[in-house]
């Protein structure tokens, strides 16, 4: 909460509006925007199984969801648009090269779909609690999926340096 604050406070100072949206749901309020997403599609002409599979692309289920987590905040232009619109405004540009600095990335990235199995948020920003993370996840473009696979990598590499060395501190 105290990094939200200080890039709340950082963008207010620049003269940005904004808007937070979201930083946590509920199971049940998470339920309502997915079933309200499912209706949405199915009002547009898709058939039930494909209006659920549409909507799960940007509105994740109960249970499978990080703003249960209470990680994750959006944050938008001063007035409602959607995630195209807001990715062509100064303050989208401000947050993509910033918010690192506070310990939030963009969590669905455009390029990254594939690997997130969610659309682009341009409004989706994510808390992953350290800075150095932050930076290395944006420097290097990677998604959070992609973060945690190299830090499982990474971790294996230096548990086998470390068997390694024991092995080698106990040779006569």
């Amino acid at each position: 909460a105290a990094q939200l604050e200080l890039l709340v406070a950082d963008l207010t100072a620049a003269g940005y509006t904004y808007s937070l949206n979201a930083a946590y749901r509920t199971p049940e309020a998470q339920t309502d925007a997915y079933n309200a997403a499912v209706q949405e599609n199915m009002n547009a002409g898709y058939t039930v199984e494909n209006a659920e599979k549409l909507a799960s692309e940007t509105v994740p289920p109960a249970g499978r969801n990080e703003y249960e987590t209470g990680l994750l905040v959006e944050i938008s232009g001063g007035r409602k648009m959607g995630s195209a619109e807001f990715s062509s405004t100064p303050l989208y540009a401000y947050l993509a090269e910033n918010a690192c600095k506070y310990g939030f990335i963009l969590r669905y990235p455009q390029e990254k779909t594939h690997i997130t199995g969610y659309a682009f948020n341009a409004c989706v920003f994510r808390y992953v609690g350290d800075v150095e993370c932050s930076t290395y996840i944006k420097t290097h473009k990677l998604s959070l999926e992609e973060y945690l696979d190299y830090v499982k990598r990474e971790k294996q590499v230096v548990a086998q340096r470390i068997l390694a060395l024991s092995q080698e501190d106990q040779k006569p």
